[in-house]
């Protein structure tokens, strides 16, 4: 390819068209002798399309079909290229192809937890179990804990822990040891309403046997679909997650279910779509700038994905919330 491109471009006269411009790089065309450059790499296989970038142009159409013929060709960087892992991995982050919408399941939730810009804790809401938790956690303050003798928790463990926030006792999981902790705390997740917080073995409690199986864990840990927070650490992450907060919190709201992420046994992974009314709350934040759409190497045939990336493209060109420098917020993130 190097080859190609300084015997085609060097000391030659060549025509530039800037589509769109950002702050440190230019989206356009270059032209010697009337010819596309960057279609001809294209179609030598040499380059790959950035589809977000140039979705919305003219010359998309065009690229996209040199692209297929040379994969189809299997020519320069497809020679070797390994279409069955390509398959493989776009079979694991979207489950094997996500159900039509009209499949899927919706039920009312309510969110007990927010973490980042996408992710979160939720329960299923249904009349008898949210008597029955009430039910649970107003027995499980009556017993006498303190006649229980401090445990060694190991991770896995179900106990009870005291909430630093309120004092009351909750069903909870460990979730991290207080040997990797240099406080000496363990981590704990709050199996009916997915929190976590640190807490010291004198906050924590064996769980008698018959609140184990007395009601089944409420909390169901989630991520939005398609969708990609800024670090909590970054420039606009508690910004991110004080927008998710501001559009889930203290609501009822319906959660389409696309599928279930059980690599993690212990707290398995919902992927949703969440909606207020008609509202799908997915597209606002990505319309709001508030959150990125997930990047993939092979455009997706999905609609719904494609809407996603027109509204990113939105977002970015009014630089609104992450894009209001222009770039990819987190490029600058990720290289310090």
């Amino acid at each position: 390819m190097l080859h190609f491109v300084r015997d085609t471009v060097f000391q030659r006269k060549v025509e530039i068209t800037v589509k769109k411009l950002d702050r440190h790089v230019f989206v356009g065309q270059l032209f010697i002798d009337g010819k596309d450059f960057g279609k001809q790499l294209i179609e030598k296989g040499y380059a790959k399309l950035h589809r977000p970038s140039i979705k919305k142009f003219n010359f998309f159409n065009a690229y996209r079909t040199a692209e297929e013929t040379a994969r189809d060709n299997k020519i320069g960087l497809w020679e070797s290229y390994d279409f069955e892992d390509e398959k493989r991995r776009i079979a694991e982050a979207y489950g094997k192809r996500a159900s039509p919408q009209q499949e899927r399941d919706n039920y009312p939730v309510a969110v007990t937890d927010v973490r980042s810009g996408t992710e979160f804790s939720f329960q299923i809401l249904t009349d008898d179990e949210t008597s029955a938790l009430e039910s649970l956690s107003n027995s499980l303050q009556s017993e006498k804990f303190s006649t229980h003798p401090l445990i060694t928790p190991k991770i896995h463990d179900i106990v009870t822990a005291q909430f630093t926030v309120d004092d009351l006792w909750y069903r909870a999981q460990i979730i991290g040891d207080a040997k990797n902790n240099k406080d000496g705390l363990y981590e704990v997740r709050y199996l009916d309403y997915g929190n976590r917080e640190s807490l010291p073995a004198k906050r924590i409690r064996e769980l008698p046997k018959e609140y184990i199986n007395l009601l089944k864990h409420q909390a169901k840990d989630a991520k939005l679909f398609y969708l990609k927070a800024p670090p909590l650490n970054s420039e606009f992450g508690l910004d991110s997650m004080t927008a998710l907060r501001d559009l889930l919190w203290d609501k009822v709201l319906f959660a389409e279910e696309v599928r279930i992420d059980e690599r993690n046994k212990d707290t398995p992974l919902y992927l949703l779509i969440i909606h207020e009314d008609r509202n799908d709350l997915n597209k606002i934040l990505v319309r709001n700038g508030h959150c990125k759409v997930e990047k993939y190497t092979v455009e997706i045939q999905d609609p719904y994905y494609a809407s996603l990336v027109d509204l990113q493209e939105e977002a970015r060109s009014q630089r609104r919330g992450i894009w209001q420098y222009g770039d990819d917020p987190d490029d600058d993130f990720e290289e310090q």
